[in-house]
């Protein structure tokens, strides 16, 4: 993993900790990681025409404070955006770890689906704060279960290590979301949707489907 922290509160020696908490697996993936003050800051990130594409959609929805970019592998934290939701240091620093932990959890569903993350992406939409105003947390797409889930589970295992990381007083309520995705049966009910020719040829692509599982 390569960090670039442009941070103004996070020190780079807290950050290792936290990282530290993924595993061996996640440290060492080709993944890049950016922490930016703010929005100014993406004009420092070398980019390509693509990226700059999707970089361009991400600053235009003010409500997103991090995203995951495939095939990219690459992470993007706008500071400055997290702290306008945040009323205290404390829950600055827990929310941090908890994108933190949601957009690597997206880097390995890419990871393990490789091309086939990119159609199981068509119907996926950011806009999907409503589910969580209406309490309708079933109609997430399933990239979005699957992470909030495993956010959830990361930031209640590692608590005590996080707190004390940052120096945290007050441990934050988390909404608790528990599903379970299963990414091959996910892709099996997007393959079938696919028109005939796609189907043949990935059937026979799966066949030497070498299923790459980040820990």
């Amino acid at each position: 993993m390569e960090i670039i922290n442009h941070s103004e509160f996070i020190e780079e020696n807290q950050l290792k900790e936290v990282i530290n908490l993924f595993s061996t697996d996640v440290k060492n993936s080709d993944v890049r990681l950016y922490i930016l003050r703010n929005d100014e800051g993406f004009q420092n990130v070398p980019m390509n025409n693509d990226l700059e594409v999707k970089v361009e959609r991400f600053l235009q929805n003010q409500d997103l404070l991090g995203i995951y970019m495939y095939p990219e592998d690459v992470i993007f934290f706008v500071e400055e955006r997290l702290l306008k939701t945040c009323n205290m240091k404390d829950e600055f620093y827990a929310n941090m770890v908890w994108l933190l932990s949601h957009e690597l959890r997206h880097y390995k569903q890419a990871y393990f689906l490789e091309d086939r993350f990119h159609i199981m992406m068509r119907d996926y939409s950011l806009d999907y704060g409503e589910c969580f105003t209406n309490n309708q947390l079933h109609k997430l797409h399933w990239c979005e279960k699957d992470a909030f889930t495993y956010s959830y589970q990361f930031v209640t295992k590692y608590q005590r290590e996080i707190m004390s990381i940052f120096g945290i007083n007050d441990w934050l309520y988390y909404l608790p979301v528990e599903f379970f995705v299963d990414y091959e049966r996910e892709w099996l009910r997007y393959k079938r949707d696919l028109p005939l020719l796609a189907q043949i040829f990935w059937t026979i692509k799966d066949v030497f489907w070498r299923k790459r599982v980040l820990i």
